[in-house]
Order: C-alpha cells, then structure tokens, then sequence
C-alpha cells in the first residue's frame, strides 16, 4: 500500500527562509512544506492521532505519526514547481521485516491514516486534488 497524493492549494507556501540558501530554514533549491506539515500535523492531531514530530529534510518535511507498532509510520511532505504539493507514506508499504526476528504490520493504521488524510483533501474547498494513488 504504497500511497501518494499530489495536489494543488495556493494557502501553502513558502516561509520566510525556505528558499533562501543563506537561510537555516533552507531546504534544498525549490523545495519547501513548512505550512503544508503544520497544517497536516494540526489536522491529524483534532482527529485523534498522536503527531510527535515534524522533521526537515533535504526533500521536504516528515511528519511522525504514532501507533502501537514499534515501526513509526509517517507522512512525507513536500512541493514541487507550479505549487503541486505532494503527501507519500512511509514505509511505502505496510508489512515488513527487519532482520529475521523483528516485524511488523501496520496496514490496520496505514488505512486508516490515508483515508483520514483523502478526506482531509476532498473537503478542503481550496485544495484540488491532481493524483492520487495506491498501490
């Protein structure tokens, strides 16, 4: 269930510093998720998950989400050109295996949390959803 989502929303856009080499706040050339990864955060937190952190890196903003499962599960953030945001999951997929005596199996909180994150989408009026998919 690898799942990803790109859509168009003028509301996020780049803070102070994110395009801005001289910046600490800076990404890496173009990229930027500040907003988008706040926004996220405060959306997922009013239904119920538990959001520990937000993380930059060099391709935008990982947010953590937590679970009963010892493996986190995140959302990744990010922007490209023309203001096409982008939200994939990681892991790309939901069940695995870490060596030979450790696993793990988080399709009951991956569905959840992309169905939580589609309607998010669809219902904001000022998003406009340009692919979405699940593999």
């Amino acid at each position: 269930m690898n799942t990803f989502f790109e859509f168009k929303c003028d509301r996020f856009q780049p803070t102070p510093g994110e395009l801005d080499e001289d910046s600490n706040e800076f990404i890496n050339p173009g990229l930027f998720a500040r907003e988008l990864s706040t926004w996220l955060k405060g959306e997922l937190e009013e239904k119920g998950w538990v959001v520990p952190h937000v993380i930059v890196e060099d391709w935008g903003h990982w947010v953590e989400v937590e679970t009963d499962n010892t493996k986190p599960l995140a959302l990744c953030c990010g922007c490209q050109d023309d203001n096409a945001h982008l939200i994939f999951t990681d892991p790309s997929k939901p069940k695995g295996r870490k060596w030979f005596f450790w696993s793990y199996d988080l399709t009951k909180e991956m569905t959840r949390l992309v169905a939580d994150v589609k309607e998010l989408l669809e219902s904001d009026p000022e998003t406009e959803i340009t692919q979405f998919r699940e593999d």
